[in-house]
């Protein structure tokens, strides 16, 4: 059974058993751990699997990511654990501009923009400290229904002084 956890933000996330996650290839390989297609309840998300001896930075990345609620950051939707995994569910994305193999236009390239923009401005303006991304490139671009979404990696809390 499912136990929710609630931080200071309004967004929730679930603790779950990592048995009612089916993992399907990997889309993607850092150095903590790798990202894989899956589905959760009917639904196509994104595991992260951190090895369990990062539990530091799991514990790190779970608190960062649970605070954040925005239209243009990917959402960390349940957490869980398993023998040899930490497990991080995420909203899936349908690509990543940096691997978009057609054509845009400068308009829809601005638009892109603009929706990463408001996602930085979000990320500034968190209280009581800033935070700052500090992997801005396009393949932290993931593409949802058109628009873009941030891929979190790297988030440094800052100081309103330094900033």
């Amino acid at each position: 059974m499912a136990s929710v956890s609630k931080s200071n933000n309004t967004h929730i996330t679930e603790k779950i058993d990592t048995s009612e996650v089916r993992l399907q290839e990997r889309i993607d390989k850092g150095s903590f751990g790798t990202v894989h297609k899956a589905i959760w309840r009917n639904r196509k998300v994104a595991v992260k699997l951190i090895d369990k001896d990062r539990e530091n930075y799991f514990d790190i990345e779970e608190a960062q990511l649970s605070k954040l609620n925005h239209k243009n950051i990917v959402r960390l939707l349940a957490t869980g654990r398993d023998k040899e995994n930490l497990w991080l569910v995420m909203e899936l994305a349908e690509d990543v501009v940096h691997n978009l193999q057609v054509s845009y236009s400068v308009s829809q390239a601005l638009q892109w923009l603009h929706q990463c923009a408001r996602g930085v401005v979000y990320l500034h303006d968190m209280k009581p400290v800033p935070v700052l991304h500090r992997d801005l490139k396009s393949p932290n671009l993931l593409l949802f229904n058109g628009r873009t979404i941030l891929k979190i990696c790297g988030l440094v809390h800052g100081s309103t002084s330094r900033i």
